[in-house]
């Protein structure tokens, strides 16, 4: 596992938000330039109702370059949202946005509902080659795991081809708190067997008085003692939440460098539940999955009658089939 000792991790978390960047525009930026002078990342997606403008005005305005864990999606349910594109037109669009802003993108791979291994290696040589993306997260929940296990294999022989072993790094990433189970033990041991990074998001959800934060740190300080451990998500809205985590961060970066842990830790918590996956793919029974191909079949045919009124493009129609990598 050298290779993750060359990452350069200045916090053990990568922070998302802050919620109210349009109601407190100030407040909001105050806290977005210090995560950039801080060298963390910063967690967003295409179209989180304006959250990439405020961050790029924010950069401008301190001129610094950014580091970015981008949430794209792979067959977004939704056909007529931005987010059904392909994953390398949403990273395209990404790069668009920012212009010739210095900047890193680790893309997180979300909202994952089947395999395919089409354009996957010349979207692995793409991505690495023209955008410099040396690292690719997979966003997991319990009944997707088999889906993204076939991804990790597949992705790793073409890295492997590629001669880019030493050099692309895969990771895992999940919702993972006191109150939500993200991982399955089956999970833990085949991200530790394959030495793959693990970036746990919304680790401070639900942590709503002193008490369930510092179980959440608790459950932290577990979680960086595997090798592979990369960052935690989490959001925050004013700074002494910031600087609290900040502290946390520099109190305890020093186990990333100094564990040989080449297990990643499971823990358990009484009350937590299994992740429930927001996209829509999760198991079903027979009527269930009925339901589900009605619904989006409805869906696929409104789409195409709103495509023929609107004269859009003819090739605006294949957003109903299976989007890939490319």
């Amino acid at each position: 596992m050298d290779k993750f000792q060359s990452l350069s991790k200045k916090s053990l978390f990568a922070f998302g938000g802050p919620n109210n960047f349009k109601s407190k525009p100030i407040q909001a930026s105050r806290i977005i330039k210090q995560i950039i002078l801080d060298g963390n990342y910063i967690h967003s997606c295409i179209d989180y109702d304006g959250h990439l403008q405020f961050v790029k005005e924010a950069a401008l305005e301190i001129n610094k370059p950014l580091k970015m864990i981008l949430k794209c999606y792979l067959n977004y349910p939704e056909i007529s949202s931005i987010r059904r594109k392909t994953i390398y037109s949403q990273i395209k669009r990404f790069e668009e946005i920012f212009g010739n802003l210095e900047i890193e993108i680790i893309p997180q791979i979300s909202s994952i509902s089947l395999f395919t291994n089409k354009d996957l290696f010349d979207f692995i040589k793409l991505i690495y080659y023209e955008f410099g993306i040396n690292i690719l997260l997979f966003e997991s929940f319990p009944f997707s795991e088999k889906i993204i296990k076939k991804f990790v294999i597949s992705i790793k022989e073409k890295i492997s081809f590629l001669g880019l072993n030493s050099k692309f790094i895969i990771g895992v990433t999940a919702y993972e708190n006191i109150s939500t189970i993200g991982l399955s033990k089956t999970m833990t041991n085949f991200i530790s067997e394959n030495k793959l990074i693990y970036v746990p998001m919304r680790v401070l959800a639900k942590a709503n008085n002193v008490r369930d934060i510092s179980s959440s740190k608790k459950k932290l300080k577990n979680d960086i003692k595997y090798q592979g451990f990369f960052c935690a998500i989490t959001k925050v809205s004013n700074m002494d939440q910031y600087n609290d985590l900040k502290n946390f961060s520099n109190k305890n970066r020093y186990k990333l460098n100094s564990t040989k842990n080449l297990k990643l830790y499971r823990d358990k918590f009484v009350n937590a539940d299994f992740a429930i996956n927001p996209y829509g793919f999760k198991k079903r029974n027979f009527i269930g999955i009925i339901k589900l191909n009605f619904i989006n079949s409805f869906k696929k045919i409104k789409f195409i009658i709103h495509c023929i009124l609107r004269n859009k493009p003819l090739n605006s129609i294949r957003l109903i089939f299976n989007q890939n990598f490319l």
